[in-house]
């Protein structure tokens, strides 16, 4: 969004300064063609980047992280923010419209996030993907390649039940079958302690253990707004 941005300002004729919090342009994009199946998503980044290096009225400042001091100082007469988000770790999704308790503050829950950041967890490893995208698997495969034992929760009924409609379903599931990931689903999280998850299939109530070391979530986004 903040290279888009940039990109069309300049385009148009205004000056632009374009502040980049990280060393690497293309945030959320940026880190995500790092995972499996993924790498082609680069060209989102890649475009744009090289519109803006054409243009000599936008000046690109990297790893700026600014505060609201900083913007003020500044003195532009008007400021874009695309500050961008990150994956909540406590359960709350789409059938989960709160917290799930057992989520909360709990060191053996993961999100894709750390997973980017290369923190991993090791052995038994369930993907609760309450978000419905390619996201779920993506993680699963990710995991899988660090010598996880990985199952796919879902609460949905078809596992990436929005890919459907973007043709991905297919491949997904292939992919899944490939690797023997297991998906496990119509089924939403009841507990977790230990390393232990209770999970209760969501239209019969009928529960389940699975042993797991860690849970990984994939359910939803929030902004990070702070600076707003």
């Amino acid at each position: 969004a903040g290279l888009e941005a940039a990109r069309a300002l300049g385009q148009r004729g205004y000056r632009v300064t374009l502040a980049e919090g990280r060393k690497e342009l293309g945030g959320r994009v940026s880190r995500e063609v790092r995972l499996p199946g993924l790498a082609e998503w680069a060209r989102v980044r890649d475009w744009r980047v090289g519109q803006i290096s054409r243009q000599t009225n936008v000046e690109v400042y990297r790893d700026s992280t600014l505060t609201v001091a900083d913007v003020l100082e500044f003195g532009a007469k008007h400021v874009v923010l695309a500050t961008g988000c990150h994956w909540r770790r406590d359960g709350f999704g789409r059938n989960n419209g709160a917290p799930i308790e057992a989520f909360i503050d709990n060191p053996r829950v993961f999100t894709l996030d750390d997973l980017v950041d290369d923190r991993v967890p090791q052995g038994r490893v369930v993907v609760f993907d309450d978000d419905g995208f390619y996201y779920g698997s993506v993680a699963a495969e990710l995991l899988h390649t660090h010598g996880c034992q990985v199952t796919l929760l879902t609460p949905e009924d078809l596992v990436a039940p929005w890919s459907q409609y973007t043709l991905d379903y297919p491949h997904i599931r292939k992919r899944l079958a490939e690797l023997r990931i297991e998906p496990i689903v119509s089924h939403n999280v009841v507990a977790y302690a230990d390393s232990e998850l209770i999970v209760e299939d969501v239209w019969r109530h009928a529960r389940r253990t699975l042993p797991c070391e860690a849970v990984v979530t994939v359910t939803a986004r929030l902004p990070d707004d702070d600076l707003y």
